[in-house]
């Protein structure tokens, strides 16, 4: 299902997609649009404005910003996962326009609360991956003792089972992602790992493309040698 058929099930309503992000297209659309009418307008990050290095006063006063909240009455972050992110679209709206937080931040603040606070019973395992080891470290250092269990994947998973003396967690082809990270964090990594064992559960296999593009997984005693990018756990 694609973009506008996810959103469209979701809001059971019916959505309008937009192929322009601030142009006049972007702008018409909006105007012309009907009280409860949805419109999806495209990615904001094929716009130059969104990923540009600004403080969020200077985002605020973008081509991005500056049109689409001329055509608006009030901005939504709804986006929880993306919050923490310079990008015009989260921090340049709030300056131009009434800023609120949507259903789904306040869900995600108050269940990611609850686990700092653990003012509840029960046991806690925390899933935690992505790109940036340096996140993943500040999250257990954060919440490491309201935490019973972290499960690890991604460049984070890779870099941990690195520091515990497996064949993996190393850049090979093209990649860029791995020994420059594991140069500023290692001491770090092992620290953690150090201290932190008992709660750690590291990937037992990995994820990669084979020959013919397709998904394969390979356990991790069986890695040798680390000879293709990994895209995942297994």
């Amino acid at each position: 299902m694609d973009r506008v058929g996810r959103c469209a099930d979701y809001l059971d309503l019916d959505v309008r997609f937009v192929d322009d992000i601030c142009g006049p297209t972007a702008i018409d659309a909006i105007e012309d649009a009907a009280p409860g009418e949805v419109l999806l307008l495209d990615n904001v990050r094929m716009d130059d404005d969104e990923l540009a290095d600004r403080e969020p006063a200077e985002h605020a006063r973008s081509r991005l910003v500056t049109r689409l909240a001329d055509a608006a009455d009030a901005y939504v972050n709804d986006a929880y996962s993306a919050a923490h992110r310079g990008h015009a679209s989260l921090v340049g709206f709030p300056y131009a326009l009434p800023a609120y937080a949507g259903r789904v931040m306040e869900t995600e603040y108050e269940a990611n609360s609850a686990i700092a606070t653990r003012e509840f019973d029960g046991q806690v395992t925390m899933a935690v991956g992505g790109t940036k080891a340096t996140d993943v470290i500040e999250v257990m250092d954060a919440i490491g003792d309201k935490v019973d269990a972290f499960c690890l994947g991604g460049i984070a998973g890779e870099l941990f089972l690195r520091a515990a003396g497996h064949s993996v967690g190393y850049d090979v082809g093209d990649s860029e992602r791995f020994d420059e990270q594991w140069a500023e964090n290692e001491e770090t990594i092992r620290s953690v790992l150090d201290e932190r064992g008992d709660q750690i559960h590291l990937p037992l296999d990995l994820a990669y493309e084979n020959e013919y593009g397709q998904r394969a997984e390979i356990a991790l005693w069986q890695i040798d040698e680390k000879s293709t990018p990994f895209l995942d756990v297994g």
